[in-house]
């Protein structure tokens, strides 16, 4: 369990580094993220992001999905790594 935890918060730190290289190249649309979460009485269509419109922001992004993918994928492992109890 304790390696599942190191993994896991090692994952943190590429993933927040992509993060937030993906909030400096697309701002506009975490911006729109992050005004749509604090607002929900913000009318639905054409202000909200997509599902699929903010994973590509940080996935699809050229120089941030490096970082987020490992992040993402190191995380990943690190959580089953504590359920199963490794």
């Amino acid at each position: 369990m304790n390696v599942g935890i190191i993994i896991f918060v090692t994952g943190l730190v590429p993933w927040t580094i992509g993060g937030m290289i993906s909030f400096v190249t697309r701002y506009d649309v975490h911006n729109r993220h992050i005004r749509a979460s604090l607002d929900p009485i913000r009318p639905s269509d054409g202000e909200r992001v997509t599902d699929k419109e903010y994973l590509d922001a940080l996935f699809n992004n050229p120089k941030s999905k490096w970082w987020c993918r490992v992040g993402f994928g190191m995380c990943a492992v690190g959580m089953a790594m504590i359920w199963v109890g490794v």
